[in-house]
């Protein structure tokens, strides 16, 4: 079956894009190009090996001059080079093996995505901090029901991984490390110098496992008691040479048993 067999309405805050625009002063401009010459300076940094900004520095470049045009990054390399990565990958993975077992054990191929969309815990390193945050992800799944010789049953999953997130800034907050306001890229948005956009990825991981392999349940993360929002000391925005970054809502509860299934022959 091709395509997306269903795609989850993701949301997010509208934060500086809420505010009514207006035209940029002088002094915008002057600090518009000294952000510039940040975001260069941790390029310059990335290339002699003295920082790991490589994804940080295209995303915010495409803050600055995409025209709030979609984005795309690799989710495979998020999972290789963050451990939060491979927690969502485990989680993914972990929730996909049992709502293939709702299906039920006859033979054939089967197609599902979760019931609901999750978020990432903040990133572990800096890098992937600043380039999507907590991020929300949901999972489009084929399965492969086959029978073992000895009659056990075997599954081998294909997981996609869809992963969003809204490359922005949030008013009133701020950057732990360097302790600049997110107001001062955000202000870039209320006057047009940049663009808040949305950051999309996709990877497909496979996975196989006989039903008394069954690995263990996926962690249950609960959204926090304001509907979601982390609201601690260790939420900030991104600063191309600063501390690190979160977005959006905490990490939701994955539900992933079966949702849409289509059978294919």
């Amino acid at each position: 079956m091709a395509g997306a067999l269903w795609r989850h309405n993701v949301t997010h805050d509208p934060q500086f894009d809420g505010y009514p625009p207006e035209d940029p002063t002088i002094a915008d401009k002057a600090f518009y190009a000294e952000w510039e010459l940040i975001n260069q300076g941790a390029k310059v940094a990335t290339e002699s090996g003295i920082r790991d900004l490589d994804d940080a520095t295209g995303a915010y470049d495409h803050f600055l001059y995409g025209n709030g045009e979609p984005r795309t990054f690799s989710v495979e390399k998020f999972v290789r080079e963050d451990g939060e990565g491979e927690v969502m990958l485990d989680e993914a993975r972990k929730a996909a093996e049992r709502a293939s077992i709702e299906l039920g054990n006859e033979p054939g191929t089967y197609r599902f995505v979760s019931n609901t969309v999750s978020h990432t815990g903040n990133p572990e390193t800096e890098n992937w901090q600043k380039t999507i945050g907590k991020a929300q992800y949901w999972t489009d799944t084929t399965v492969v029901v086959t029978e073992n010789p000895d009659g056990t049953i075997n599954r081998e999953l294909s997981i996609t991984i869809n992963m969003e997130d809204k490359y922005d800034f949030n008013p009133g907050e701020g950057d732990i490390a360097s302790g600049v306001s997110d107001d001062a890229n955000g202000r870039f948005q209320v006057v047009g110098l940049a663009d808040s956009y949305i950051h999309t990825g996709s990877a497909t991981f496979t996975h196989s496992f006989d039903d008394d392999e069954l690995s263990g349940p996926p962690t249950i993360h609960q959204p926090s008691d304001d509907g979601g929002r982390v609201r601690d000391e260790s939420r900030s925005e991104r600063d191309p040479l600063g501390g690190q970054r979160t977005s959006g809502a905490g990490r939701a509860q994955e539900r992933n048993s079966v949702g849409d299934v289509a059978r294919e022959n």
